[in-house]
């Protein structure tokens, strides 16, 4: 089968930076220089990436984990379930933080497959984890070579950043959607403009005075209705200081959720879009249920639960290779799930 006949998931979004083409190839480049251990595990985890996002390979075990160490965060944005109090409730956790020992048997698996690529979040802010810079190291010393997290930034004071920045960490990713406090109140409700943008740019800083490449340091803006008119104005703006910036589209986060998109033909034809998502990565939650990946809408459709099995046997589960089939298939619109989450883009 010819993956170019089919629209994926892979390139639905921008990028902008001064430093690089792709940050992969950065991350590559900076790795030759302090091990080259880590620069091959890297080569081969993005070729496998590859191979995931063209269906040319299968694999027996997830390439990318995401972890939602917890299900809450500081902010209650409107294009996010954790903006609902009724969202919020419905999906929550049985248990509201992940424990060091289940984080160590989601790693210590991991590693013995090779696993290489970990996120630090989900729906949650990443920050709010007391013992997240412990979690980061134990990753890191046990074979992952890109480790990412998506932030909202408001607690990332210096004395955390330089934490962060030494616990090993690939990327920092974070959340800002608005070139000025008018439109981030509207957007990221709960925040400080302000705080956010200097929390970034001293993280920069530090970094660099380390005299460090990594972490990465990218922001991004989803565009919407709300800010539409400020992505010039951001891209202009971060591109000058950050790594790189990323432009996205919105999603809507639920059914009842507002809609925010710029416009509602998005949804893409049958046999022609393939969902790569269940072909790469898992999400597992603080309570060790995993969902098949990291669309607002696999709440519904959660595969397993690590805590009475391995990451192994759910990823090889019936349930799983059925979702890969009907994508690979280009058949999503058979998975109710799967056909709601197309729709919303």
């Amino acid at each position: 089968m010819n993956s170019k006949n089919f629209i994926t998931t892979a390139n639905q979004s921008k990028l902008l930076s001064k430093k690089f083409s792709d940050p992969n190839d950065y991350i590559y480049q900076a790795y030759l220089e302090t091990s080259k251990k880590n620069a091959t595990d890297f080569l081969e985890y993005r070729n496998n990436w590859k191979a995931s996002q063209e269906f040319s390979k299968e694999f027996d075990f997830p390439l990318y984990i995401l972890t939602e160490l917890t299900f809450s965060c500081n902010y209650r944005c409107p294009q996010c379930v954790l903006g609902s109090k009724e969202e919020t409730m419905k999906l929550k956790p049985a248990i509201p933080q992940m424990s060091m020992d289940l984080f160590k048997k989601i790693i210590d698996e991991a590693e013995q497959h090779n696993c290489r690529s970990l996120c630090l979040n989900h729906t949650n802010e990443p920050l709010l984890v007391q013992d997240l810079t412990d979690k980061i190291s134990y990753a890191r010393e046990h074979g992952f070579v890109d480790i990412l997290m998506n932030t909202n930034g408001e607690l990332l004071n210096d004395n955390l950043s330089k934490k962060i920045i030494e616990s090993g960490l690939t990327r920092l990713m974070v959340s800002i959607d608005a070139n000025s406090s008018e439109t981030f109140e509207k957007i990221r409700v709960g925040g400080n403009f302000d705080k956010v943008r200097k929390n970034t740019l001293n993280f920069i800083k530090t970094r660099n005075q380390m005299g460090l490449k990594l972490p990465l340091v990218r922001t991004s803006f989803v565009l919407q209705n709300n800010n539409k008119h400020e992505l010039n104005g951001f891209g202009d703006y971060w591109k000058e200081k950050v790594d790189y910036v990323h432009i996205q589209s919105f999603s809507k986060p639920y059914d009842t959720a507002d809609d925010s998109r710029l416009t509602n033909k998005n949804s893409k034809p049958y046999n022609v879009f393939r969902c790569d998502q269940p072909n790469n990565r898992i999400v597992i939650r603080s309570d060790g249920e995993v969902l098949p990946c990291c669309s607002w809408f696999s709440y519904e459709i959660p595969a397993g639960n690590i805590t009475n099995s391995s990451i192994y046997e759910v990823w090889n589960s019936k349930s799983m290779k059925d979702l890969r089939k009907i994508h690979y298939d280009g058949n999503y619109h058979l998975n109710p799930t799967c056909a709601k989450c197309v729709n919303s883009l």
